[in-house]
């Protein structure tokens, strides 16, 4: 899947687009929201929800893009980093929940140390 141009995407479109069940389609807004959208809080609640999505790809990516999330904002929340960790474990989103982990390691490293290197038992946000 190629990802070009991207364009913002309003928090209701986005929702309606993930609601839709169009992989490629929710796959597109997920980056473009993971790139655009501001409050990080909600963008981690949408990429959680797309992470347990019945297409793998679109699960996948939502991984991946909680990575992007780290990049952009310096930082993820402990419920982001826990299922990322899950996603280590399931050989379907092994690959992209690594990638993610790589992500969170370089560009969040106190989101890491905040949920004492113990996603399960983190109990404060990031």
């Amino acid at each position: 899947m190629i990802f070009d141009n991207e364009r913002p995407v309003p928090k209701p479109e986005a929702l309606a687009v993930l609601a839709g069940g169009d992989g490629a389609r929710i796959c597109r807004m997920l980056v473009a929201v993971a790139f655009y959208e501001q409050d990080r809080k909600w963008v981690e609640v949408l990429m959680l929800d797309a992470s347990r999505h019945g297409n793998e790809q679109v699960a996948g990516l939502a991984l991946v893009c909680i990575g992007h999330l780290a990049r952009i904002h310096g930082r993820v929340s402990p419920v982001a980093l826990h299922r990322v960790q899950e996603g280590r474990s399931i050989p379907a989103l092994a690959g992209s929940a690594g990638d993610a982990w790589d992500d969170i390691q370089m560009y969040a490293p106190g989101s890491l140390s905040a949920a004492g290197g113990k996603c399960e038992e983190a109990k404060d946000e990031c």
